[in-house]
Formats: C-alpha cells, structure tokens, sequence
C-alpha cells in the first residue's frame, strides 16, 4: 500500500494472511477522501483511517479462553480426579489381596502333597500316644532375602542388608479316624467320623485314615490375616 503526497490510496496488492495468498485488487486511482467498496471488504481513504477486510473483522470476532476459565476448568478437573481416587486405591488394594490369596493356595497344596509323599507312620504325622490328633506349628521361614533367595529361621533378624520378615505362616493338623478293623459292611460316615486314640507302642497303628489340615495365614500385605487359606486331605492307612 502506497499513500502519495496528494493523500491518494493505490492499492495493487492485498496479503491475505488468513489464508496465505496475494489477491489482485482493482487500482483506485484517483481516488480521494471517501471509501471505495471492494468485493472482499471495506477500506477507507481518509488520513489516519484503519484498512479494514472482511478476513481481518473475523479474526477479531474470535477470542480464546481467559485465565480465569483455565483455572476453574483445572479446579473441575481436580475434584472429579479426586473422586476417583479411591476407586483406583481398592482396585490396587485388590489386586495385591488376590496376589496374596494366590501364594497362600500354592503354599498349602505345597505342604499337602509333601505330606502324602511320607509313609504313615512318619514322625511328620505322627500323633502322641494316648491322642488323636496332633499340631505342627510353622514351618516356614523366618527372614527372607529376596535379592539372593536366601531364607532364615532363627528368631532374630540375621546380619546384613536386605532382609525381611517372611509373609506368611504355615501350620498343620493330623487327626487320626476309622477305628481299624474295618466294619464289615465297609466304611461308612459314622465309621469314618470317629477319632481313633493313638495306642501305646508297640501296638500297631489303630486308624484307618489320617485327615491332614494345613493352613496358611499371611502376616504382611493389604489384608494380613484376612486371606487365611485351609485345605485338607484324606491319608489312607496301607492297613485301612
């Protein structure tokens, strides 16, 4: 744009910068105070006036957001966050109890089939004379070293770095039933439901089945205690 000294506007080429392209106007020349009214907008001739297009009068109708409503969007944002956050707290929480349920199962089926591997008459499942049924505490670890698998059944925390108190507890029942010999009709409930007295040796075994309860009971985690697991099997005496 070129104003001449007798304050005449020649307008050869307009930047549209909406768009990024030259358009060709139509020369004014000539042209005095007053306006001159173009197809794609409006531009007057007066000293001191504004040019003004149609491109440039939509972008000064836009506005973007103030800061005010960026902080009361991220104040909404916060709140509706915060209420999803214990959502997200039982979903970990969960997860770390189904965890904990999961070891305990395979700790128990663990111990059951290492028991049904001794013979009967096992010191592991053994009942005191004059007794029928038995209980063996823990026997699992105290101390664990997860870096190095190590593990540690003394009472007090061993030297070093990095270990810690096992999480679970492990303990055992032995009950002896089914008074030998075995009813002629066979084994029945009743039969079977019937706690035998261990007899003084050397008297043989008098049970016919032997009924194994192991139980395992976490100490650390989300729940300690509350996933406590139990299983049983039934031993069947080689005389039974």
């Amino acid at each position: 744009m070129k104003v001449s000294s007798s304050r005449e506007i020649c307008l050869n080429v307009f930047q549209d910068r909406a768009n990024d392209t030259a358009l060709s106007l139509p020369r004014c020349d000539g042209a005095r105070a007053g306006s001159c009214v173009q197809g794609i907008g409006t531009f007057a001739t007066s000293p001191g006036s504004e040019v003004r297009f149609g491109h440039a009068n939509r972008r000064a109708k836009e506005r973007g957001m103030s800061l005010v409503e960026v902080l009361v969007a991220l104040t909404i944002l916060a709140f509706a966050l915060l209420g999803l956050f214990p959502l997200f707290l039982g979903a970990v929480k969960t997860a770390a109890s189904a965890n904990q349920l999961t070891s305990a199962n395979t700790l128990v089926r663990e111990k059951l089939e290492e028991l049904n591997g001794y013979p009967r008459n096992d010191v592991r499942l053994a009942v005191p004379v004059g007794a029928n049924s038995a209980t063996f505490t823990n026997d699992l670890p105290s101390w664990y070293q997860p870096s190095t698998t190590l593990v540690n059944f003394g009472a007090t925390k061993p030297a070093g770095v990095g270990w810690y108190v096992y999480p679970y507890v492990r303990a055992y029942t032995v009950e002896q039933f089914g008074p030998l010999p075995v009813p002629a009709g066979g084994p029945d409930l009743v039969w079977m439901t019937t706690p035998v007295t261990e007899p003084p040796p050397p008297a043989p075994q008098a049970c016919a089945v032997k009924l194994v309860t192991v139980t395992v009971r976490p100490t650390r985690g989300p729940f300690p205690g509350l996933r406590q697991t139990t299983q049983s099997l039934y031993l069947r005496s080689p005389n039974g």
